[in-house]
């Protein structure tokens, strides 16, 4: 018996085939997807890029880097675009428009995967950390935000 506590958790699952397969430790697909509403798909796309590289995928998580790098230059371009040109609502619907991209076209693919490999009984990563990192990254972009505002909003 070679326990080690230090570890992440695993579970034993059923597997497709009736086998048993040992369970990852991973954040939640679904609730990734959700955090980027509030936290920019910058938060999610990360999070399921990190899932992939825990499922031992690479193809797919080489895929969800470029997801993370296209939704950092998402985010980069419109929040230029509002500070620039004062496009507030425009920029919103640009942003909602690639969160529901990126969600149809692959963060569904992953919580169907991890659902019909794991079912809701894999080991769930903790929040804490990554909710800390996202809101401090979130309080450094507002901070240079209104660092470069034109002297007109403020």
């Amino acid at each position: 018996m070679n326990d080690n506590r230090y570890a992440p958790p695993k579970a034993t699952v059923e597997g497709t085939a009736g086998k048993r397969i040992e369970a990852p430790v991973l954040w939640s697909p679904n609730a990734a997807a959700a955090w980027s509403l509030v936290l920019t798909p910058i938060f999610g796309c990360w999070l399921h890029m990190r899932n992939w590289q825990e499922l031992e995928e690479p193809r797919r998580a080489a895929a969800a880097r470029i997801w993370l790098l296209a939704s950092v230059l998402i985010v980069a371009v419109t929040s230029l675009a509002t500070i620039r040109w004062k496009l507030v609502v425009g920029m919103g619907f640009v942003k909602l428009a690639f969160l529901i991209a990126w969600y149809e076209t692959t963060a569904k693919r992953q919580a169907r995967y991890v659902s019909e490999r794991y079912g809701p009984d894999f080991p769930h990563r903790g929040w804490f950390a990554p909710l800390l990192i996202a809101g401090g990254a979130i309080l450094c972009y507002l901070a240079s935000a209104a660092l470069f505002l034109p002297a007109g909003w403020a």
